[in-house]
């Protein structure tokens, strides 16, 4: 039998562990220099095609927050937060954060990461990622309690308020001058576009094909009315008490019947009967085509957390309201109101209803 001494058996295990953290580091160098590669490929050839107008840079990065095991992005709009076939098609969050954050990185998991909270494709703003299950738990389970405040803010076409909404008395109460309630029940639907592309969307519970239909509720607090590009405008503060998909574009498109600019998929529709009297959808369909994203992004995360333990393990500031016990704590997260145009002149303010600051602490746990 061989015999390894003390010394020597240890040397082998050291030798052991700085082999494989070599073979660690390699990998993911080349890992990332294929994402590089691939990522700017794709790129590029969607630019070039017309799919996208513009370029989203893989080390282009926005961190609004980062500690004890969580991380919230400002997420670019028109990017996906994971595909199917993530090494063939890289341009997503999912391998952004990769090529960034390797180290945030779980191969046990189908999407690499903890995504606690998620975001539409064309939807900027923020999102949440933990880089362990713990985390996971503790954030995510403050997002299924309902205490979290977030906040959106919107452009849509017409001046909201101005005329009748569709269906008011079902969908729509006015809580205060230009302050609404919209309360809908959504389900998805399989909708076929002329091209023959099927496409699982969002409609109200009495259309036909209806399928899981749950109820949803959304405050949306007039700004400002204005002009774009010469038609009439809203800007909007959306305020979810629920999280479906797709809910804030569906209840300004269906229940207002003010539809978010830059949305070419529920501006107009053949199951959308909600037809403002102040949005012609004839007019405003080609401007669509022409803003660079669409007009929605989550610009404010309030998170209360409770870790269940003594203290919890995300870092954040405490309560000082009085209304806090020994394992709670406040996540408060903002990013700078965007630049939704491109066109420096497009947008024209014509009245101011509300500020934003005024309205930053309403419907927060």
């Amino acid at each position: 039998m061989l015999h390894v001494s003390e010394p020597a058996g240890s040397l082998l295990l050291h030798l052991i562990t700085w082999i494989q953290c070599v073979g660690v580091f390699f990998r993911t160098h080349l890992q990332r220099c294929y994402l590089f590669f691939v990522w700017n490929a794709i790129l590029s050839y969607e630019i070039v095609t017309g799919k996208r107008d513009k370029w989203i840079g893989i080390r282009n990065f926005h961190v609004i927050y980062e500690k004890d095991g969580l991380i919230v992005l400002n997420k670019h709009p028109d990017l996906l937060i994971n595909h199917e076939n993530p090494w063939l098609y890289c341009l997503t969050l999912q391998m952004q954060l990769f090529f960034n954050r390797p180290c945030f990185a779980n191969w046990k998991l189908n999407n690499m990461f903890h995504f606690v909270n998620r975001l539409d494709y064309a939807t900027s703003g923020l999102i949440c990622i933990a880089s362990d299950r713990l985390t996971a738990g503790i954030v995510g389970k403050a997002f299924n309690k309902k205490m979290v405040g977030r906040h959106y803010l919107a452009v849509v076409w017409g001046h909201v308020g101005a005329h009748k909404f569709p269906e008011e008395s079902a969908h729509v109460t006015t809580i205060r001058p230009n302050v609404y309630h919209v309360q809908m029940t959504l389900g998805g639907m399989v909708h076929k576009w002329p091209c023959g592309k099927q496409q699982k969307l969002v409609t109200y519970a009495n259309y036909t094909n209806c399928e899981n239909p749950r109820k949803s509720s959304t405050y949306a607090i007039v700004l400002e009315h204005g002009q774009l590009y010469n038609q009439p405008a809203s800007r909007l503060l959306l305020i979810p008490n629920t999280g479906r998909r797709h809910q804030l574009r569906v209840h300004c498109a269906m229940g207002l019947g003010h539809p978010i600019t830059g949305d070419l998929i529920y501006t107009s529709l053949p199951f959308d009967q909600a037809q403002s009297t102040s949005v012609k959808r004839d007019d405003t369909s080609p401007l669509n085509h022409k803003l660079e994203r669409m007009a929605l992004h989550a610009f404010h995360l309030n998170i209360v957390l409770r870790s269940g333990r003594p203290a919890a393990q995300v870092h954040c500031h405490r309560r000082t309201d009085g209304n806090s016990s020994r394992d709670s704590c406040v996540l408060e997260l903002y990013t700078e109101e965007p630049k939704f145009f491109s066109v420096p002149t497009a947008w024209r303010s014509d009245q101011t209803f509300y500020e934003l600051d005024s309205w930053r602490n309403i419907y927060s746990p």
